[in-house]
C-alpha cells in the first residue's frame, strides 16, 4: 500500500469515528426529525429509548448551568421537542413520559423567556394546551394556558380571539382576571397603562407567566407608550415617582433610558428630576448618557 493510500485510509477512519462521536452526542449532531428524510440511528434511539431521552435533558440542564443561552440548549429542546410530537400511544399511556414532556415543555418557553425570544413560544404554548395540560400539574398547566392566551392579545393583538381562546382552556378566576385585565389595557386602552405594569408587578416574580410577559415586544411598546404619554402631559417628573407609580418597579433601565431622551437634573436633596420640556435632540440621543446638572433652588 502506498504512502497516499495510507493517509487516505486513515482520514476515511478518522472522518467516520468523528461521525459516530457527533452521533453519539445528541447536541452536536445538528440533525433533526423535521429535517431528515429518514431518521439516523441517534434519533431513532431518541424515538424508542426514555433513558436516551432523559440522558439529552441532562447534558441541555449541564449546559444551562454555565452557558443559559447556549444555541445547543435550543437545538435540544427542539430536538426532544419533535420527538415527543411523534411519539406513539404507548408512550402516551406512560405517565413517565408524559411528566417528561412537561419539563420539556416547560423548560422551553423557559428558555425563549431567557433571551427575549418569547414570540417564538407559541407552537409550544399551543401543543402544551393540546396535548400536555391534562397531565402537567395544576399550576403549570394554568401559567402555559394564561400564556397561550396572553400571545393572542399581545403579540396578534387579537381581542376577539382572545376570547375565544379563553373560552378553549381551562383558567381559574384569579388568571382569568389578569389575562382579561392585561388583554383589555393592551388592545382596548379601557385603563391607565400604570394599572397594566401594577397587574404584572402583582405575578409572582420569577414565575413562567410573569416572565413571558415581561419578555414579550409588547412589554417594551407599553413601556414606549407610557413615556410618551408622560412626556405630552407633564413638564417635569421625579424619576423615583415615575419608577414606583407608572411602572411599579418593572423598569430597571428607566433612568438610563430617560437620559437618553430628556435632560435627569439633580436637584440639592438628590432628587432626580427627568425634565420632559427639553428633550435632547436625535443625534445626542445617540451620544453616551449625558452629564446630570443641579437644578437652582
Amino acid at each position: 500500500m502506498s504512502e497516499l493510500e495510507r493517509l487516505a485510509k486513515r482520514r476515511l477512519k478518522f472522518s467516520e469515528d468523528a461521525r459516530q462521536q457527533i452521533l453519539g452526542d445528541h447536541l452536536k449532531d445538528r440533525s433533526l426529525l423535521s429535517r431528515s428524510q429518514r431518521p439516523n440511528g441517534a434519533i431513532n434511539r431518541l424515538q424508542r429509548d426514555h433513558q436516551a431521552r432523559k440522558e439529552l435533558l441532562d447534558s441541555i440542564e449541564a449546559i444551562e448551568r454555565t452557558h443559559e443561552s447556549s444555541d445547543q440548549i435550543e437545538h435540544g429542546l427542539r430536538k426532544l421537542r419533535e420527538v415527543i410530537v411523534g411519539a406513539g400511544d404507548t408512550d402516551w399511556r406512560n405517565l413517565e413520559f408524559t411528566q417528561f414532556a412537561c419539563r420539556v415543555y416547560q423548560k422551553s418557553v423557559w428558555f425563549y423567556c431567557s433571551r427575549q425570544e418569547a414570540t417564538k413560544c407559541y407552537p409550544i404554548l399551543n401543543f402544551f394546551v393540546e396535548r400536555l395540560a391534562p397531565f402537567a400539574p395544576r399550576e403549570l398547566a394554568t401559567q402555559i394556558s394564561a400564556c397561550c392566551a396572553i400571545y393572542i392579545s399581545h403579540v396578534d393583538n387579537n381581542i376577539s380571539e382572545f376570547f375565544e381562546v379563553l373560552d378553549e382552556i381551562e383558567l381559574d378566576s384569579h388568571y382569568l382576571q389578569i389575562c382579561v385585565a392585561l388583554s383589555l389595557i393592551y388592545c382596548v386602552q379601557d385603563q391607565p397603562m400604570s394599572t397594566w405594569f401594577r397587574i404584572v408587578s402583582q405575578i409572582p416574580p420569577h414565575s413562567l407567566l410573569r416572565d413571558f410577559i415581561v419578555a414579550l415586544p409588547a412589554f417594551k411598546v407599553l413601556k414606549s407608550r407610557t413615556l410618551k404619554l408622560l412626556s405630552k402631559c407633564y413638564r417635569q417628573l421625579s424619576v423615583t415617582f415615575i419608577s414606583q407609580h407608572w411602572f411599579h418597579h418593572l423598569y430597571p433601565e428607566l433612568e438610563p433610558d430617560l437620559e437618553q431622551r430628556w435632560d435627569v437634573e439633580i436637584t440639592t436633596n438628590n432628587a432626580h428630576i427627568v425634565m420632559f420640556k427639553c428633550p435632547k435632540s436625535k443625534q445626542s440621543s445617540f451620544i453616551g448618557s449625558p452629564s446630570t446638572t443641579s437644578l437652582k433652588t
